[in-house]
């Protein structure tokens, strides 16, 4: 306790340590990997077996998905959420585990892959596919009337119609994502026969979970000695440092340094504001042209896409825009806009 009553005498220069400390840590995040905040901005979101994804690349994709299993209605934000997980993992499969499937030979017959159709059960990859993203009920069309759940026979049926259409490329991002859970079942398979325990492990985990040894030992609790009792000077601690500052424990193995901090502040001069006012405007003209809006503004973004675009109901939208933007035709762009963003205001 006179310790701590040490400590509060010389709270000040505590304080200045942390402060110090904070401050070294946050240069350190600064300068290191050469300055990544005075940096373009890194497009890469992932490394997967030392292939970088860019954000461009995974957008794209996402977006196929989302359109050939939703469709024009959209999906909701869990939805959507899990078919982000979805791509991740593809990209995964691609890069790590396809090199291990094709190297044992791990494959899907056809009558594999019916039985799957045919046996299909709760939560199963077949039942996202026929579920209705905004409610989470299995599709109406495909339900069994008597559980609610997926009606095996009914998507069989559905299968059969699709592939004899002109349409029997809708089947094919169903059948391969049926194919990757069959063949990752396989490999979990094969890697769980491979694990078990030998003879000797087991009696070695017996011996150390029923060995006990019986001992006796004495405590006195350090706030049991009065605070008064004991008074710590300067000349102890002192006195204690240079007894023991040359122990390993003490030692510090990296190196510091005392440093002079100058802040200049940035802000936009009344030219910036016109060059990057002329900028928007020339990006806003190439928009207004591009057929592919999404993937435009993959190119001149920074951010993710889903921070980027968002769709609104009529009676989400401010009432300042509402009539402007409801009586536009399609295609209307507006702006640019000048925003003042307030950082402590930001989740």
């Amino acid at each position: 306790m006179a310790i701590i009553g040490s400590i509060r005498k010389r709270s000040g220069l505590l304080i200045v340590m942390i402060g110090v400390a904070l401050l070294l840590f946050l240069l350190g995040d600064l300068f290191s990997n050469g300055g990544s905040a005075f940096r373009s901005q890194d497009n890469t979101i992932g490394e997967i077996a030392g292939k970088e994804i860019t954000q461009r690349e995974f957008e794209l994709r996402f977006q196929d998905a989302l359109d050939q299993q939703f469709g024009t209605e959209g999906a909701n934000d869990m939805a959507k959420q899990q078919l982000r997980e979805r791509v991740w993992n593809d990209f995964v499969n691609e890069l790590i585990f396809k090199k291990e499937y094709d190297r044992l030979g791990i494959s899907v017959s056809p009558d594999e892959l019916l039985d799957q159709i045919k046996n299909t059960g709760q939560g199963s990859i077949l039942q996202q596919f026929f579920t209705d993203p905004n409610t989470g009920q299995v599709i109406e069309q495909f339900r069994d009337p008597n559980t609610g759940a997926l009606d095996p026979q009914k998507v069989l049926v559905a299968v059969q119609n699709i592939l004899n259409s002109d349409n029997a490329d809708q089947w094919l991002p169903i059948e391969a994502a049926l194919k990757e859970d069959v063949i990752r079942t396989k490999y979990n398979n094969l890697l769980g026969k491979g694990i078990f325990t030998t003879s000797l492990e087991a009696k070695q985990m017996f011996v150390d979970k029923n060995t006990t040894v019986s001992f006796s030992y004495a405590v006195k609790e350090y706030n049991a000695i009065p605070e008064g009792e004991v008074e710590i000077t300067d000349a102890d601690l002192k006195e204690y440092y240079n007894a023991h500052k040359s122990e390993e424990l003490y030692q510090n193995q990296d190196e510091t340094r005392d440093i002079k901090l100058v802040q200049f502040e940035l802000s936009a001069t009344p030219k910036d504001i016109a060059e990057l006012r002329a900028e928007m405007e020339e990006i806003k003209a190439g928009f207004e042209a591009d057929s592919n809006d999404t993937a435009y503004v993959l190119e001149n973004a920074e951010g993710q896409l889903q921070n980027l675009v968002r769709y609104f109901k009529e009676q989400e939208l401010p009432s300042m825009l509402k009539d402007t933007i409801i009586k536009s035709d399609e295609g209307t762009v507006f702006g640019p806009y000048e925003m003042v963003l307030c950082y402590m205001c930001l989740n």
